[in-house]
Formats: structure tokens, C-alpha cells, sequence
């Protein structure tokens, strides 16, 4: 299993590599590339993201060879290494909250002083600071590295590769007046991105001529119910059918779907129960929080704790109105995760 999940990365990752290769003009040298792991004090990046930043064909600054320790910078450092983009991805924050903190820290003049600084190194038109999911994407060294790449060309290729890989416009990464605005969005307002959701939106204008067919929110929870009786029940393939077609294309098959929630302490208690073992209590499926986007739903299924023990937990589906095949569409499971 290892060894195939790190053959589909690596295939990802080297399509990455082969994509931003067919971009660079021959003899025109790497851009220099700062991401920022914090904003207040300045941290660069280390570990496995300076690889990340080869991978996606740019040069790394104020960095550690790979595998050393994330450093602490000045502003003014941060200038002196002449970098022509500048990624934010601080730890622990989505997009939103991210361009929240560093406004907050370092002032809108400041931000306008690195910009001007970039344009002046870059020589090049256009966005050079972005932001980027660092909690759902480049802070985690697991599967996510592969995508975590692909946002990073995106970003230092932005003129040629700007959403290519799908993710520019999404809660997974912005420019800097983008990000602004997704923060300063009214809770509530109609946009491309939440900056919390950490899933890529389904376009506004279709999902919305999607919610005018669609019934309420019920429908979306009656899809989970229906998923975890397949799950419950052992229908794998079933139930990897109640996935969206863009959660399908992530997992592949239902094998591969069944071995990551049999990987999961919380996400084993929905499969079925070894025979012998005791009966798992039954889940319950409850309206979750509002839309991040139209159609869109958020689901809870709570977990009542198991026998001998005090530990429930709450489960988190994203669900999308799904239009495979055309049509008004059908709610199906775009994430699951364990409830903030």
C-alpha cells in the first residue's frame, strides 16, 4: 500500500516538474522564491518545503539545505535576499485567516513596500505575493506534499500557470488582493472561496442553477445516511459511488478509499465490525454548519462514545451538488473530516 501510494505521488509530483520545465525559457534563470512559514516574528521555510520550491521550478530563499530547521528572519532581510515571489504559508491558518494576520502584523504599507520590492527584482508584471492554505497544504508532510507543489508552480509560474493545476481562485491559494478580499467578504456572500472550507468551490453560477432544482438541506443529509449504511454494511463500492466525481478521481478506486478510513481510529468505527467484536453504536446525522458556498452543505455525524469508554466524536462531511451525467445534479461527499 506504501509503496503505491508513493508511486501515485511521485507521479504527480514529476508531472509538476515536467510542466514548469516546458515553461522556462531556455537559458532564463530560476525565479527566487520566499515562502513564509509566519509573518510576526518572519520565519522562511525548511524541512521538505525547499524541495517543494525545486519541484516547482523556482530557487529558495532563506532557507536551510533540505531537512533543516524552519529560520527566523527580519523584514529587512527578507528584502536583502532579493526574492522575486513571496508565498505565505503560515502554519495552522487558511487563506482567510492568514491575510488576517499578516495585514494585522505588518501594515499596509509595509506589505506595499514588499510588493514594490518584488516588482523591482522580478522586472515582470503582475501578483508576486501570495497566499496559500499552509494548514491543509504546505505545512503537512504527508500526501498533501504533491499538491502542496502544484500550488507553488502555480504561484511562481503564475503568468503561464496560474490556476493550471486548478487550485489559483480556491481556498487553496490566492494572490494577495484576492486573499483580501475573501477575508473581507461579508459570512454569508456568494464568492469563489470561503478561506475555510479547504476544498475548491463548485463554480458559483452553475452550483446556483444547481440549488434552484435542488431540495433543502435535508436531501444533502439523507446522501450521508445513505453512505454510511453502504459503509456499514460492507458495500465499499457502494459507497465510494456516493463520492463526488472529483473525490473519486482523488482516491482512484474503492480499495483505495476503504484503506484510508481502516487507517483512521475515528473513521474505522464507520466500517463494519470485526466478527466477535462488539456492535458499534449507531451514528447520527445532524445539519452541520452553513454553506461555505452554493451548492454546498455541511453535514455532522456524531459518534456516540463507544462501551467502556467517554470518547465520541463529531465528523464533518463536505457534500456537493454533483452534475455528472448532466442535470440538476445529486449531493455526494466531497470530504470528510473530523469537526473544528
Amino acid at each position: 500500500i506504501c509503496h503505491t501510494l508513493r508511486q501515485t505521488l511521485q507521479v504527480k509530483i514529476d508531472r509538476v516538474t515536467e510542466v514548469v520545465a516546458g515553461v522556462a525559457a531556455a537559458g532564463k534563470k530560476k525565479k527566487r522564491v520566499a515562502v513564509l512559514e509566519w509573518c510576526d516574528p518572519v520565519m522562511g521555510c525548511g524541512y521538505w518545503i525547499p524541495e517543494l520550491v525545486a519541484a516547482a521550478g523556482g530557487e529558495c530563499v532563506l532557507c536551510p539545505p533540505p531537512g533543516g530547521k524552519t529560520p527566523y528572519l527580519t523584514f529587512n532581510e527578507l528584502l536583502a535576499a532579493k526574492p522575486d515571489v513571496v508565498v505565505f504559508a503560515l502554519c495552522g491558518f487558511g487563506v482567510a485567516r492568514a491575510v488576517q494576520e499578516i495585514e494585522a502584523s505588518w501594515g499596509a504599507a509595509q506589505v506595499a513596500q514588499l510588493q514594490s520590492a518584488l516588482a523591482e527584482n522580478s522586472g515582470l508584471p503582475g501578483p508576486a505575493v501570495f497566499v496559500t492554505d499552509g494548514n491543509f497544504l504546505v505545512n503537512r508532510s504527508g500526501p498533501r506534499v504533491a499538491e502542496s507543489a502544484e500550488v507553488l508552480a502555480e504561484a511562481i509560474h503564475f503568468r503561464e500557470l496560474g490556476g493550471h493545476f486548478g487550485h489559483h481562485g480556491t481556498d487553496f491559494l490566492a494572490t494577495w488582493d484576492d486573499a483580501l478580499a475573501m477575508a473581507r467578504a461579508p459570512r454569508g456572500e456568494d464568492r469563489e472561496a470561503s478561506g475555510g472550507a479547504n476544498v475548491a468551490p463548485l463554480p458559483s453560477a452553475a452550483a446556483q442553477a444547481w440549488e434552484e432544482e435542488a431540495a433543502d438541506s435535508s436531501e444533502a443529509e439523507a446522501a450521508v445516511g445513505v453512505q454510511l449504511a453502504l459503509l456499514a454494511k460492507g458495500d465499499f463500492a457502494g459507497a465510494f459511488a456516493m463520492n463526488s466525481t472529483a473525490n473519486q478521481a482523488r482516491w482512484c478506486e474503492p480499495i483505495r478509499f476503504v484503506e484510508i478510513l481502516q487507517g483512521h481510529a475515528v473513521f474505522r468505527r464507520l466500517l463494519p465490525s470485526g466478527e466477535g467484536a462488539p456492535q458499534q453504536p449507531a451514528a447520527e446525522v445532524v445539519p452541520g454548519a452553513a454553506a461555505a458556498a452554493p451548492g454546498m452543505r455541511q453535514v455532522h455525524v456524531r459518534l456516540p462514545p463507544l462501551p467502556d469508554t467517554d470518547e465520541g466524536a463529531v465528523l464533518e462531511w463536505t457534500m456537493v451538488l454533483d452534475q455528472a451525467g448532466g442535470g440538476a445534479g445529486h449531493w455526494r461527499t466531497e470530504k470528510v473530516g473530523l469537526a473544528r
